[in-house]
């Protein structure tokens, strides 16, 4: 019979597309799991948790933050004495404060740390004949602890809570931005899980179909046994009932 071989091709179809079916489900929910891993993990550099994206707003809102940037600052203040007595006046429209902070520790503070390591004169150092008290009452621990209170202040800056707070604070559309963003990721991962459902629904009909073939197989190939004895029989009997053996049904 050639409907059993169409049957067994068409279960066998069926076996590879719930196969396949149930592959790109997995694919789905992987790739769902990685936008949420992304999701929390981008929510945890801008300082939330994720629960609620609205907690970006709440960085505006939260006054701890810049009041202990100030305390910060406020620490600066022999450092910048000590710059001015040796620079002068600052211009601060020429800077920005992190390029000022980096200044005072990088070219300024650090240099003077230097000096004293190599026993140098510090006012020969900043070049005045005349060196004002607060260059001449300076040694290497309060030099130190100028430095400290910079890095301090450096960390705090560049914070990665902080860089976006600035960013929130200059642009409104900023929180937009990121919101979208963020929400991104949330739709992609739920539009992963819906098309994980679609092919774990799409391998059940597959594997459905095909047990549902299999009880046809079964009785055709029967059938066919049948058939094939009623044909043996009545050849053998034509042949004076000589054994009979149909050979290749496959069955």
């Amino acid at each position: 019979s050639y409907e059993i071989p169409a049957l067994k091709k068409q279960m066998s179809r069926c076996e590879q597309l719930a196969l396949e079916s149930e592959r790109k489900a997995e694919e789905c929910l992987h790739g769902a799991a990685e936008q949420k891993e992304q999701y929390y993990s981008n929510c945890k550099n801008y300082g939330i948790s994720g629960e609620d994206i609205q907690e970006l707003q709440s960085l505006v809102c939260d006054p701890s933050i810049l009041r202990q940037t100030g305390a910060d600052a406020a620490g600066l203040l022999p450092a910048i004495q000590l710059y001015q007595a040796c620079d002068g006046e600052i211009n601060w429209g020429d800077f920005e404060v992190n390029q000022f902070v980096d200044e005072l520790m990088e070219l300024f503070l650090c240099q003077w740390l230097q000096s004293m390591d190599c026993d140098t004169d510090i006012v020969t150092v900043t070049q005045f004949q005349s060196a004002p008290s607060i260059l001449q009452g300076q040694n290497r621990e309060k030099v130190v602890a100028m430095v400290s209170a910079v890095r301090s202040l450096i960390a705090r800056l560049t914070d990665r809570k902080m860089r976006h707070l600035f960013l929130i604070l200059a642009s409104p559309r900023y929180v937009d931005r990121v919101t979208d963003m963020l929400h991104q990721h949330l739709r992609q991962a739920e539009l992963l899980e819906k098309k994980s459902e679609a092919w774990v629904e799409r391998g059940r009909t597959a594997r459905a179909e095909r047990e549902s073939l299999e009880p046809k197989v079964l009785l055709t190939q029967e059938r066919s046994r049948e058939l094939q004895r009623q044909i043996e029989g009545d050849l053998s009997r034509r042949y004076s009932n000589r054994p009979v053996k149909l050979m290749g049904t496959g069955l």
